[in-house]
């Protein structure tokens, strides 16, 4: 019993599905973690050869990529995994966040926390309304862009300010095991 499981888990499709998908069947969780390997893989690569300014104007394609094989996916009701890989789901955001922390990025950083939340308010707008009201295309991928950046931007603008100690010892200490064990 417990070698075909492993003979299940541990093949060729399973090493496939894993590398391109970042899916682990019997940990499906880890998705993410395999992600991020890979994009610092790549990431390494990148800056050894000195392109991170050329990274960075990957960005629009990579989210517009994102929304595109995101909506598509929940459109159509296809397994998760089909829209997880290193790629869209994971590069994208780890080129924002290092946008986000480059000088080119101080324009966004200088948005008062009004705007952000008001950015974040239509951000989560338009994640519910393919939920709430029957639409051909589920397009909430396209709300996250706009929540999440806002979100970043006003952590960024605030990271000095103590919002609440008990959530911040949540996120500081316990976030990644509360991640892998549920």
């Amino acid at each position: 019993m417990l070698a075909e499981w492993i003979k299940e888990q541990f093949n060729w499709k399973a090493l496939v599905k894993c590398i391109v998908f970042c899916t682990i069947d019997f940990a499906i969780p880890l998705w993410y973690l395999v992600a991020m390997i890979e994009v610092y893989i790549v990431w390494y690569f990148i800056v050894k050869t000195g392109n991170e300014k050329r990274a960075l104007k990957l960005i629009p394609f990579l989210f517009l990529a994102l929304m595109i094989q995101t909506s598509y996916c929940e459109t159509k009701g296809l397994d998760w995994f089909w829209k997880m890989n290193f790629v869209t789901r994971a590069m994208s955001w780890f080129l924002m966040g290092y946008y986000l922390n480059t000088e080119n990025a101080a324009w966004l950083k200088k948005w008062s926390n009004m705007k952000l939340a008001i950015l974040d308010v239509v951000g989560c707008v338009i994640l519910v309304i393919p939920t709430v009201f029957k639409v051909p295309v589920r397009f909430n991928i396209v709300g996250t862009l706009p929540c999440a950046t806002g979100l970043f931007v006003l952590a960024i603008n605030n990271s000095g300010k103590s919002i609440n100690g008990f959530l911040e010892f949540i996120g500081e200490k316990l976030s990644l095991s509360i991640y892998i064990m549920f």
